[in-house]
């Protein structure tokens, strides 16, 4: 079982980023590896990835979820096990009064499973 812990700053604003995690389908756009992700219900999806010339079919779930705060899965079947959390949080100081935050993201990611996810990175981030 590897653990993987990555911090990667994005300037776009939390709301976008955490929209994004949310797509999943979208995935196989920015994440090496990734060839399908399909929804099956709000908290499953089905997965088709090929990692290292090994193609691999499971499905997950979606054990937490916090509008723009975090999503943590898990896997429930298939041909890997794993389980991770991306935590989103706002980064510097809020230059704004009112609390509006400044564009920018700080995406926070841990996985621990067997195999490689992949290139984790929101689109948007240039």
């Amino acid at each position: 079982m590897s653990t993987v812990k990555e911090a990667v700053e994005v300037a776009v604003p939390l709301s976008k980023a955490y929209d994004q995690w949310t797509q999943f389908e979208e995935f196989p756009c920015f994440m090496e590896g990734v060839e399908e992700v399909r929804q099956l219900d709000d908290r499953h999806n089905h997965w088709t990835t090929t990692i290292g010339g090994v193609r691999r079919e499971f499905n997950t779930e979606i054990v937490d979820q916090l509008q723009d705060d975090l999503i943590t899965w898990r896997t429930v079947d298939g041909d890997t096990q794993q389980r991770g959390t991306v935590r989103l949080r706002a980064a510097g100081r809020d230059p704004h009064p009112g609390g509006a935050d400044d564009g920018r993201l700080v995406h926070r990611r841990r996985r621990e499973g067997r195999g490689r996810a992949g290139r984790h990175q929101p689109p948007g981030d240039g």
